[in-house]
């Protein structure tokens, strides 16, 4: 097993990572007839994407992906990079660069910034208190409503893990560990928001 790499947001000039939804984000190659396939452990969906948050609400403006068959349409009028246009592969994904599609997303979504090596699981998905910075991104129909910090919530998590030295090893014997690891629904990666805690 392998951590995967995970979508990404751009906000206020910050890269945070996508840890924990109330919803899947919409964009999915398949409606561009692409066909993601998996190439490495790393991306077990064959693509990710990158967006950008603002006012204005969620923007894909760029994504990576593995196609079955080599088939790259355009997708919102762009073709994937080519060689000699700088990065136009990552890990053998092709690269697409500015497709500006709006997401018309209702729902939150929690993302990390500045995540803590101390806590890394080399499994699907990291967990959402592993971040020194948290924030919660509430969405309704592709409009940014509000923005929550959970950044201390975070910091009180990691404390209490400290207290307990038997956590990680409880955490590992759990059967559904595996699973947990590659799930990012808001009760696995963000219960205690799910909860209103």
């Amino acid at each position: 097993m392998t951590a995967q790499i995970g979508d990404s947001f751009r906000f206020k000039n910050h890269e945070y990572s996508i840890v924990a939804m109330s919803e899947p984000l919409c964009f999915r190659p398949q409606d561009y007839g692409i066909i993601p396939v998996g190439i490495c452990t790393a991306c077990y969906e064959g693509f990710w994407c990158e967006y950008e948050i603002s006012d204005a609400g969620i923007i894909l403006e760029n994504f990576y992906v593995n196609a079955k068959e080599d088939y790259y349409p355009a997708v919102n009028g762009v073709t994937p990079l080519e060689e000699g246009d700088g990065q136009f592969q990552y890990m053998g994904h092709h690269y697409y660069k500015g497709v500006h599609i709006k997401m018309l997303y209702t729902g939150k979504i929690v993302a990390g910034k500045d995540f803590l090596r101390d806590y890394y699981i080399h499994m699907g998905y990291q967990r959402a208190w592993a971040y020194r910075e948290l924030k919660e991104f509430v969405f309704e129909e592709g409009v940014l409503a509000d923005v929550i910090d959970h950044s201390r919530t975070a910091e009180e998590l990691r404390e209490q893990i400290g207290k307990d030295p038997d956590f990680w090893i409880k955490l590992h014997k759990d059967p559904t560990f595996i699973e947990s690891c590659f799930d990012l629904s808001m009760e696995t990666k963000a219960w205690w928001i799910q909860s209103g805690e």
